[in-house]
């Protein structure tokens, strides 16, 4: 809600300040909120590119992302993004590490094998994570360049 003219006049003569300096800082402050919104989505779009550099190296796609966030943290509006990419991370590795650990025990009970396989599962089981998660940090990407913040709308927010 804004303010009537007859207020901030009213307001500038008890402040003793000029009249004009409240509609100057008002309109300062709404520049410096939408720089400080485009700054937001270029940190999203690194935690996303870091996530990707932590892909080859398991816990890494979860650290390094949050070092990163928590140093920017302060004055940061886009928490709930912040938080579901991170959110996505911890449930993706997750996922690699039960799905990595099952197959072997799934392989054991069809095949009989415990230690010597001809087609290792687990790779291939990997590569397909890597791959599933490459295309959803391309698609997050896609969603920030149009500066839509409401990303993985199917994780809940764990951070």
């Amino acid at each position: 809600m804004k303010p009537r003219s007859f207020t901030l006049k009213m307001l500038a003569k008890a402040l003793e300040i000029d009249f004009t300096e409240l509609i100057v800082e008002d309109t300062i402050t709404k520049d410096e909120i939408s720089q400080n919104k485009e700054h937001e989505f270029v940190v999203l779009k690194r935690m996303v590119i870091y996530t990707l550099f932590g892909t080859l190296i398991p816990l890494f796609n979860i650290i390094i992302p949050y070092i990163f966030w928590r140093k920017k943290k302060k004055n940061f509006t886009l928490k709930n993004a912040a938080g579901k990419l991170l959110s996505f991370q911890f449930l993706w590795l997750l996922t690699v590490i039960i799905c990595g650990l099952s197959s072997n025990f799934g392989v054991y009970l069809i095949t009989g094998l415990e230690s010597y396989r001809p087609f290792p599962i687990e790779l291939y089981l990997y590569l397909l994570f890597i791959i599933i998660h490459v295309v959803f940090s391309l698609k997050v990407i896609t969603k920030l360049n149009a500066r839509d913040s409401n990303i993985f709308r199917f994780i809940p927010n764990l951070f």
